[in-house]
């Protein structure tokens, strides 16, 4: 598996710039587009939050590559590993869904409630929006799993792993990845899916199966939102 020749403070820094520029670029556009009407800016904010923040976190991965020199041919994870390893990272992203929702209920017995992290669930309106609805789901089940997995398991666990070995760098990643989403109630299941998603990644050496499970389960958590 190839790992990424990254200082440390590239990764950081990479991170910290995806998130300010994200959350900048979306808060310039839902002010521009929904002036004058503050559901389309609040719509339009719901979208670009998980859209935008995604695509600056994928473009931040991106710069530190390059700013570090990395030959493309030695980015990490970005080799096809054949269809079967892709059906399996579907299968075991279905499987992780469930998962961690059994490990949420449990958390939610013990301590209390645990916030939602579907924006369907936070956001019902938009059902009746379908432009907004298509696009949020575009944004929950194709961008935001493809930039998640280059950065977090492509150049977090990839960076970790190569100094702490696999299992250390796995739990360390997960962690990092459910910190990340900023919701303490929600660090054990999404803890879970991150361990999950490093495990697909170290065995296969591709970030296509573990990319191919984030999608799985947000789009099963689609699913199961709109008929339930």
């Amino acid at each position: 598996m190839r790992q990424a020749p990254l200082p440390a403070g590239a990764v950081v820094l990479a991170y910290v710039a995806a998130q300010i520029g994200g959350a900048a670029v979306a808060a310039t556009l839902a002010g521009l587009v929904g002036r004058g009407s503050a559901a389309s800016a609040t719509d339009l904010g719901v979208q670009v939050s998980y859209g935008v923040s995604s695509l600056a976190l994928l473009a931040a991965a991106v710069a530190a590559l390059r700013l570090a020199r990395v030959p493309r041919a030695s980015w990490p994870g970005t080799a096809w590993p054949g269809g079967r390893w892709v059906w399996g990272g579907v299968a075991a992203g279905i499987l992780l869904k469930f998962a961690g929702d059994g490990l949420a209920a449990l958390e939610q017995a013990i301590t209390g409630p645990v916030r939602a992290n579907n924006p369907l669930v936070l956001y019902p309106h938009l059902f009746a929006r379908p432009l907004s609805f298509a696009a949020l789901v575009f944004a929950v089940v194709v961008i935001a799993p493809a930039a998640e997995e280059f950065f977090f398991r492509g150049l977090v666990y990839g960076w970790l792993r190569g100094r702490l070995g696999p299992w250390p760098s796995s739990l360390i990643a997960g962690l990092l990845f459910a910190a990340a989403h900023a919701d303490w109630t929600l660090v054990p299941p999404l803890w879970l899916l991150g361990v999950g998603l490093c495990w697909l990644y170290e065995r296969s050496g591709s970030l296509w199966p573990s990319a191919a499970a984030h999608a799985a389960l947000n789009g099963l958590a689609v699913v199961l939102t709109i008929v339930s």
